[in-house]
């Protein structure tokens, strides 16, 4: 934080604009606590208080700092180590993955059952040679029940001596590949997971 500090006052914020900016102090309603640690905010509400400064009624301030929240999520999110929690995947529950819900990332419980992968370093596992290496495999923590056995957990379990799926249990399923994790609604990310040509969404080996 120390750190931190110094480089702002040795950085001063700047805008291209000739508005003289007011004084005026950034809405302690806006610094709620991210999760995310002591740094993350520090960065964020910095930058937050900076553009308040020239805000003007007629620029929708709550409109333009939600906006504003987004975009330093997407970007610092991906720097961070983040707190992970230990989750069985369908396809091998002998081994669990690390995940972060995007529920957490997006600070809205209507992504909580939706989840990607961190690496070792607690960081967002980008898969590399892929694409531009901005993507993640992108899972649903679902319920199982008997109508999704699927055969590869059945073959497994019986030559490998793996953990059958247990009825009422929730594991994770693989839904798709993106490089969109921020969205107000569980259909606004899948829909921009890869797809097949026939539509349907590309799903790859996470294993």
């Amino acid at each position: 934080m120390e750190a931190l500090q110094t480089f702002f006052a040795a950085q001063p914020f700047a805008l291209d604009t000739e508005l003289q900016a007011p004084q005026a102090c950034l809405p302690d309603a806006e610094r709620s606590d991210s999760g995310f640690g002591e740094i993350f905010d520090a960065v964020r509400d910095h930058i937050l208080s900076q553009v308040w400064n020239y805000l003007k009624p007629a620029h929708n301030p709550p409109q333009i700092l939600h906006r504003l929240k987004r975009l330093l999520s997407e970007m610092l999110l991906a720097k961070l180590t983040l707190p992970g929690d230990k989750r069985r995947h369908q396809e091998n529950t002998r081994f669990p993955l690390e995940v972060i819900s995007l529920g957490k990332l997006n600070q809205n419980g209507n992504l909580k059952d939706l989840f990607v992968r961190l690496d070792e370093n607690g960081q967002i596992d980008f898969i590399e040679n892929f694409e531009d290496g901005t993507y993640v495999d992108l899972f649903e923590l679902r319920e199982y029940t008997p109508s999704r056995v699927h055969a590869n957990a059945q073959k497994k379990e019986a030559e490998e001596g793996e953990s059958e799926l247990q009825k009422g249990r929730k594991y994770l399923f693989t839904v798709g590949r993106t490089n969109q994790l921020f969205g107000s609604s569980p259909n606004e990310i899948l829909e921009h997971c890869l797809k097949k040509d026939n539509g349907a969404p590309a799903i790859y080996p996470v294993f």
